[in-house]
């Protein structure tokens, strides 16, 4: 429980920031409820990803170029293509184990609580161990429409590599 009040608290702290910037083009904007039960959960398109992948929980906003995001669960061994994003993404790890890695760097071993910062258009991929489930929330920020660029997928030796 330790983990989900720190990741609470973080979200918390953003949410402020998110909504002055709403308010400040939209000025009469309502408070607008997704319930959870309404929501539908996607399985992750295998052009995108490597193994079982579980898309649940999206977010966005209604401004232009917003940001969105997403609740994203891995069974393990599962991964995200190559891919970047022109304005970066940030991960919160909720729970499990998972890796993180830049084009031609190391990678990186992210667990529950971790807060992943990947920078504007670095090449990365991210996904669960190949021992363990993992799940983060992913937000974006699209720029001229667009808030990914896929790439190829990440090799069985490139992954291997990782653990």
């Amino acid at each position: 429980m330790k983990n989900f009040e720190k990741i609470f608290s973080i979200l918390c702290l953003s949410i402020p920031v998110a909504a002055c910037a709403a308010s400040a083009v939209k000025p009469n904007y309502d408070v607008q409820v997704s319930k959870y039960e309404a929501q539908k959960a996607s399985i992750g398109a295998a052009d995108k990803f490597t193994g079982q992948v579980l898309v649940d929980s999206n977010f966005k906003s209604d401004l232009e170029d917003g940001y969105s995001g997403a609740m994203v669960n891995f069974e393990a061994g599962a991964r995200a293509a190559w891919h970047s994003h022109p304005r970066g993404q940030t991960l919160i790890v909720i729970e499990g184990e998972g890796r993180v890695q830049a084009k031609g760097k190391q990678a990186q071993v992210i667990k529950p609580g971790d807060v992943v910062w990947i920078p504007p258009n670095q090449v990365h991929w991210h996904g669960a161990a190949a021992e363990h489930s993992m799940s983060h929330i992913a937000i974006v920020e699209a720029e001229g429409g667009r808030a990914t660029d896929w790439m190829q997928h990440v090799t069985d030796n490139e992954y291997a590599k990782a653990q």
